[in-house]
């Protein structure tokens, strides 16, 4: 009972912060994802303390922060346009050149994995941010409906899966997961996205249809996220990514289902949309 109430009070709580950030403004929104994306990289970079690699710990957690700071300062400034962009360069290229001197053992893996970190953990968290910001208007109703698609997605998959679930969906990478839970949270997460969403959220150019849209690459590349994290867990031999969550382990394991799942859905909006001013 004790765990469970743990689960509960730690999931409410984590709950009220993201969605509060998300509706009180779009700085609390940027400071809450730049926190998450920082932790999330930390918790990456621990995995492997322990291992044969050597990442390059401060330079990538220095990249991760010079990544999602720069984009949200072009988004917010008119006056910084996008060759600031260009500022990370040095900085990506750099990371080759400090690995040179490092001599460490398996030079080429530390510094994919190195490399590997900032984007992985910071771009989905940055491409959020803009989502929120469409037209350089705040408009958090996107992001706030992406959040409640991948936990409806999670919950339904979990609840029925645990229940019903027969038929292993990846068992090498995940023994729990199961293709009744993973229907599950398809059909309930599309029901929302297309009769909850659009009456809850009015955003400029997203229609009923594209909910629809929204809500199949959510589900479809949150459970491929939510695999992958599973791989790495695996890859690694570690349980939690951390225990910074008490009864749901780390930010990875918490935000694993949106970042792979937020690139496709910046893709499509910004993309497929055409919502680019």
């Amino acid at each position: 009972m004790n765990d469970i109430f743990k689960r509960s009070l730690t999931g409410f709580i984590y709950a009220a912060v993201i969605v509060g950030s998300v509706i009180w403004s779009f700085y609390s929104l940027a400071i809450v994802f730049g926190v998450s994306s920082l932790l999330c990289s930390w918790e990456f970079l621990n995995a492997y303390a322990d291992s044969k690699y050597k990442l390059q710990w401060y330079y990538s957690l220095i990249l991760s922060l010079s990544i999602f700071v720069i984009y949200v300062c072009v988004l917010l400034f008119d006056s910084m346009g996008p060759a600031y962009l260009g500022l990370l360069i040095p900085l990506v290229f750099g990371m080759f050149v400090w690995e040179l001197f490092r001599k460490k053992e398996k030079p080429f893996n530390n510094l994919a994995l190195s490399l590997l970190i900032p984007f992985y953990t910071t771009l989905p968290f940055a491409f959020l941010c803009n989502l929120s910001y469409l037209g350089k208007e705040f408009n958090p109703g996107i992001v706030i409906g992406i959040i409640l698609l991948s936990w409806s997605n999670d919950t339904f998959a979990y609840l029925i899966g645990r229940k019903w679930g027969r038929t292993k969906l990846l068992e090498r990478i995940s023994p729990k997961k199961t293709i009744e839970g993973s229907l599950a949270g398809l059909i309930s997460t599309m029901l929302i996205a297309y009769f909850l969403l659009p009456f809850l959220f009015e955003v400029r150019g997203i229609t009923k249809v594209d909910w629809l849209v929204i809500g199949g690459l959510v589900v479809i590349f949150g459970s491929l996220g939510d695999l992958v994290e599973s791989m790495f867990k695996r890859s690694v031999g570690i349980k939690d990514s951390s225990n910074l969550l008490p009864g749901h382990g780390g930010f990875l394991d918490r935000f694993d289902a949106l970042l792979l799942a937020v690139p496709f859905v910046f893709s499509y909006v910004y993309i497929i949309r055409h919502l680019v001013q």
